[in-house]
C-alpha cells in the first residue's frame, strides 16, 4: 500500500501513491475507471484488461492485439528533491501514467478515463502528448503525472483497504 506520513499531531490517515504498483492496484480495481479500460489479446488467446506497469520502451511479452483504452503506468518517474531547513531532504516522485485511445475506444472514453484517474489521486495533471489520423495507430494520448505528495482519496484509499 502506500505510505503514510507523520504529522503535527502524530501519524496521519492520508495515503499516498508511493509505487507504481499502488497506482496499479487502484486503478485496476476501481470499477468506474476498469470500465474505460479496453483488451490485451495474446499469444494463444488469452485477454485482459489493457493495464499495466512497464519500464518506458518496454512492450508487453507475447502481445496480438489490443483494442480500447490503455492504461500505461510507468515503473520510473521524476524524481525531486525538497530540501528542509532543518537541513533535512526527501525525495518525491512524481509517476507517469499513460491513456492511449485504440480502436474500439473514443475521446469522450478517455476523458472520463483521465477524470476518474485524477479524482482518485491527488494533485494529479494531464497534458494531451500525442493526437495522429485515424488508420495511424493510437489515435491520442494523455499523460497523467500523479505527485507522490499528492496524497489518494478516500475511494482509493478504501479500494487498497479492500484488497487482500
Amino acid at each position: 500500500m502506500g505510505r503514510l506520513k507523520h504529522g503535527f499531531l502524530g501519524l496521519m490517515a492520508q495515503t499516498f501513491a508511493s509505487t507504481p504498483q499502488t497506482i496499479y492496484n487502484v486503478l485496476a480495481n476501481d470499477t468506474t475507471f476498469s470500465n474505460y479500460l479496453g483488451t490485451y489479446t495474446f499469444t494463444g488467446g488469452s485477454t485482459a484488461n489493457s493495464i499495466a506497469i512497464l519500464t518506458p520502451g518496454q512492450k508487453l511479452p507475447y502481445l496480438e492485439s489490443q483494442t480500447g483504452l490503455e492504461c500505461i503506468i510507468h515503473d520510473s518517474g521524476d524524481i525531486e528533491r525538497k530540501d528542509y531547513v532543518n537541513d533535512t531532504s526527501e525525495f518525491l516522485t512524481t509517476w507517469k501514467v499513460f491513456l492511449i485511445v485504440w480502436d474500439g475506444s473514443t475521446g469522450s472514453d478517455l476523458d472520463a478515463a483521465v477524470k476518474r484517474a485524477m479524482h482518485l489521486f491527488y494533485g494529479s495533471t494531464s497534458i494531451e502528448t500525442l493526437s495522429v489520423s485515424q488508420g495511424l495507430g493510437a489515435r491520442v494520448q494523455t499523460m497523467i503525472m500523479i505527485p507522490e505528495g499528492g496524497g489518494l482519496h478516500q475511494d482509493a484509499v478504501d479500494i487498497l483497504n479492500s484488497l487482500p
